[in-house]
């Protein structure tokens, strides 16, 4: 694990910690109903993020690399903006599949600010 995930993964959890304290300086009814609704995002959320990483990696293996870095390589200028903003727009799956999608795009060379604009859009 490289030093950059542990301070993201030690700064979420710390967040938790003090949201949960937080929650439990409010009254037990507070915490329980918040652990109960963060548990059901969880179990909702999570089948979701899964299928958008593994249709990632099926996407990764199917577009070539050339077709990527050609419409929103780093080369591709504003024409790879805007064509990132329509495909973003376009996507469906919501942030789930569409940061799975940009994490492949920043793999095979897709450049920041067209990676950035699909996100966004």
């Amino acid at each position: 694990m490289t030093a950059s995930a542990l301070i993201i993964d030690v700064t979420l959890w710390g967040a938790v910690a003090v949201l949960g304290f937080m929650a439990w300086q409010r009254g037990r009814v507070v915490l329980v109903s918040s652990v109960r609704e963060g548990t059901l995002d969880f179990i909702n959320i999570v089948p979701r993020i899964a299928l958008g990483v593994l249709g990632s990696g099926f996407i990764a293996a199917v577009i070539p690399p050339e077709v990527i870095t050609g419409w929103l390589g780093p080369d591709s200028g504003w024409f790879g903006v805007l064509t990132a903003v329509v495909a973003g727009a376009a996507t469906p799956g919501g942030p789930v599949v569409g940061f799975s999608i940009a994490a492949v795009a920043m793999k095979v060379g897709g450049g920041s600010p067209q990676v950035i604009a699909y996100v966004v859009a």
